[in-house]
């Protein structure tokens, strides 16, 4: 199975959103790194058909995904940025009724039980879907997503809103159906993808500006990651005049991350860098 965007452009009147993106896609996660407006949400929108391209393509094994739109969706499942739910829906009657649309008709109450229970519903599934916390939403969003048991699996944003346990148990979640499915994981949370992703795809300004493993991306800016201590009244001048990634305190000290090409202060030490100074040093932000 093979997914390859060729050159795909997006443009809305002047302003273009995606420019010239060219990537290949296997099995594995990929994880769709950029801060807000970097063109994650405008690109997924292309791969599920609901957006054309001003240029360029996307090839299913081969096909363009427009002339066979049908074939295509059999094998895809897609949780959206921000998805409406029917409140007056159980959990097991949105299945259902999610497993109409995609036509899903043998072994069908089988497999919502299993789905529930995947994704810890199993107890809830005859509550309405208006009583589900934040948490819940997301996870019967990602069982709407694997109804169909497909082949490619996009979520957009998918931990928005959640507390730091939530989406510790998504991010599991997410690794264990991985396995011989293509998954695209868009954010601009770094933690989301940080430890799940077999490949990072950094999406800036509309471009992919890098593409590749974790621990690649990570090798490419050793040397760029200084670790500084200062006190309270430096802080802030420090932070306005470098890129710094983290900030912590420990008693009347603070410990400051900063990524630059060069050493700016004596007294800065070398340390290795994660994929927050990876999307800092491409990106020039990082979002908590």
């Amino acid at each position: 199975m093979n997914i390859e965007i060729r050159n795909v452009t997006k443009r809305y009147g002047k302003k273009t959103a995606l420019d010239n993106v060219s990537l290949t896609l296997g099995n594995g996660i990929y994880g769709l790194l950029g801060a807000n407006g970097a063109g994650k949400s405008t690109l997924l929108n292309i791969m599920v058909t609901s957006l054309a391209p001003t240029a360029g393509c996307v090839l299913y094994n081969g096909t363009d995904i427009r002339n066979k739109r049908s074939g295509y969706l059999d094998v895809l499942g897609y949780m959206p940025q921000s998805a409406k739910f029917y409140r007056n829906y159980t959990a097991e009657e949105f299945l259902k009724y999610c497993a109409a649309l995609k036509g899903v008709k043998h072994g069908l109450a089988k497999k919502i039980d299993e789905l529930l229970t995947f994704v810890n519903l199993n107890d809830s599934k005859k509550t309405k879907i208006g009583a589900f916390s934040g948490g819940m939403l997301q996870r019967i969003g990602i069982a709407q997503a694997l109804i169909n048991d497909p082949k490619i699996l996009i979520l957009d944003e998918p931990t928005a809103g959640l507390d730091p346990k939530e989406r510790i148990r998504f991010r599991n979640l997410v690794s264990e159906i991985s396995a011989n499915r293509t998954v695209i994981l868009a954010t601009h949370i770094v933690q989301d993808i940080e430890y799940i992703a077999n490949s990072v795809i950094l999406l800036h300004e509309g471009k992919v500006c890098r593409n590749d493993t974790p621990d690649n991306l990570c090798r490419e800016i050793d040397g760029f990651v200084w670790l500084l201590t200062a006190n309270a009244e430096s802080v802030e001048p420090l932070i306005t005049k470098h890129r710094v990634s983290n900030v912590f305190r420990d008693e009347q000290t603070y410990y400051l991350r900063i990524v630059s090409d060069e050493k700016h202060h004596p007294e800065a030490k070398s340390v290795t860098p994660n994929l927050e100074d990876v999307f800092l040093y491409h990106a020039g932000e990082v979002t908590k």
